[in-house]
């Protein structure tokens, strides 16, 4: 591995690590929910409204981990030295 792909590779996974530090959250009333943005992972966000309750939305930070990933793997193999 060449030093443009160790920089890639270290970018994307820092890119990772925050946004599970931040990750998107989201409200839950009944059978509505609704998107509330971004906050730090052991702060739920303080704008909910009465009988909504906010938890993480972890299926839409996985689809956004999956992206960084594969976009990481494509500047990896894009910046690969030839032999």
């Amino acid at each position: 591995m060449n030093t443009k792909q160790k920089i890639v590779l270290w970018i994307g996974i820092t890119i990772i690590v925050v946004m599970g530090v931040f990750p998107p959250w989201v409200q839950r009333g009944g059978l509505v929910e609704k998107s509330d943005g971004y906050s730090f992972i052991l702060k739920e966000p303080e704008h909910f409204e009465m009988g909504w309750f906010p938890r993480p939305d972890v299926s839409r930070l996985f689809i956004q981990w999956v992206m960084v990933a594969v976009i990481t793997a494509g500047f990896i193999v894009t910046f690969k030295g030839k032999k």
